[in-house]
């Protein structure tokens, strides 16, 4: 599993390309996962990257674009998650005692820069389905 506030880093694709515009070309993000992307469809182009996860965000086609990282963080979003005890668990194991409490204080001292990062990856999306 990759679970905490880690580090990302846009590839060549991701940093020319509409849809990662105007993020920077390293940035912290909150990751919860236990899954990830090992072999890309034919055509494929990794947007981001990280050391424990290649592919953290990819393009398909004109139209098709996801990310492995989330952008989605609320205040209450490690609490609500930590609720669901197979996610309970899978932080515990990542980050070991107290990592609710840990890991919430670095979502929340990063909130007002991922709300950002969130606004701009959103509207980029919109311009993507625009020009397709």
């Amino acid at each position: 599993p990759e679970i905490g506030v880690m580090e990302v880093l846009l590839t060549e694709d991701g940093a020319s390309g509409v849809f990662m515009d105007g993020l920077p070309e390293r940035f912290e993000t909150l990751q919860w996962h236990s899954a990830e992307i090992t072999r890309l469809p034919a055509g494929a182009q990794v947007l981001a990257t990280s050391p424990a996860c290649v592919v953290q965000a990819m393009k398909w086609g004109t139209r098709a674009y996801s990310a492995q990282f989330h952008v989605e963080v609320e205040s209450d979003t490690v609490r609500n998650w930590a609720a669901i005890p197979a996610y309970r668990k899978a932080l515990e194991t990542a980050m070991g005692a107290d990592s609710v409490g840990r890991l919430d204080s670095a979502v929340a001292s990063r909130r007002v820069q991922f709300e950002t990062m969130a606004e701009r990856l959103y509207i980029n999306w919109i311009q993507t389905s625009a020009q397709a």
